[in-house]
């Protein structure tokens, strides 16, 4: 009787514990299912150089990190300043050049680990403009970088740093992200330059993102280098908020010797001066993205 009791409960038990496992294995898909359908896809992007693309890419993601996200930050500017500022190295390793190129090649292989916590990067090296290249030879050659990331998962954010010029590549970028963030400062023609973008933003939808029921919508502007101490600025900040309204975001991102110190260090300004205005700023604009989300239609 006794050794029947025993079986018992360790029939009974067991059948517990297999519940128990089956309802986490089941929390656990339904929390990777809720992760990649939430994961947010943002291309910080603007036609005109030196508005701080790469600054506000870099820091963004590293604050994003900071408010408990995992985030990867993808470098599609040839440039690539933010290996540096995340600790990486492209040397005897594929980068996203690679992933455009070769076949065999997935993101898995070009995926690296930063120096902060939460954040991973697919960094590029001056290799990149060289793969764009042969980019031009590819069927269906603007959706490259949609179909290699396909599967991608794991992640809160993807951001993804661009070049100023807008290239094949810049094409790739949109045709793969949902959320366009631009930056901007205020300085003569700004207004008809946001313009002249957007009209190209509208255009790469209407000619290249339909065809894959694919548009990226407008998350907003954020204003680097704010300053109204002139009368210049003053009338193109007037006319960047008649035209964008709500769009612009009400972070402003001063004038601050900190950020241009801490890039020429090569560090990011979390860990450089985390108290300093401009690290104030972006972590502010980090909770302001956060808070904010396109509705895709």
């Amino acid at each position: 009787m006794f050794a029947e009791s025993i079986s018992q409960i360790f029939v009974f038990t067991k059948i517990a514990i297999d519940r128990h496992a089956r309802l986490c294995i089941m929390r656990l898909e339904e929390s990777v299912l809720k992760r990649i359908e939430c994961m947010r896809v943002i291309a910080v992007a603007n036609n005109k150089g030196g508005v701080g693309k790469t600054t506000t890419a870099i820091n963004l993601t590293a604050f994003l990190a900071k408010q408990k996200k995992k985030v990867l930050l993808i470098d599609a500017d040839s440039q690539g300043h933010s290996k540096r500022s995340f600790k990486v190295s492209t040397e005897d390793t594929p980068t996203l050049a690679e992933l455009l190129v070769y076949d065999d090649v997935s993101f898995k292989d070009v995926i690296q680990p930063t120096c902060i916590r939460g954040v991973d990067i697919i960094p590029c090296d001056t290799t990149l403009s060289l793969a764009e290249m042969q980019l031009h030879q590819k069927k269906e050659k603007e959706y490259q970088l949609r179909t290699k990331l396909s599967g991608l998962e794991g992640y809160d954010y993807v951001i993804v740093d661009t070049t100023p010029t807008y290239t094949l590549l810049t094409t790739n970028v949109l045709v793969y992200c949902k959320e366009l963030l631009i930056p901007t400062k205020l300085e003569g023609f700004g207004i008809e330059g946001l313009n002249s973008f957007l009209d190209i933003i509208e255009e790469t939808n209407k000619n290249v993102g339909s065809k894959v029921n694919h548009k990226i919508e407008l998350l907003g502007l954020v204003i680097n280098l704010f300053d109204l101490h002139t009368k210049a600025s003053r009338t193109v900040y007037k006319q960047i908020k008649y035209a964008f309204e709500d769009k612009v975001f009400k972070t402003k991102i001063p004038r601050n010797v900190k950020i241009d110190e801490a890039q020429i260090a090569g560090r990011l300004i979390t860990d450089y001066c985390p108290d300093c205005a401009g690290a104030k700023a972006y972590k502010n604009l980090a909770k302001e993205v956060i808070k904010r989300e396109v509705v895709i239609v």
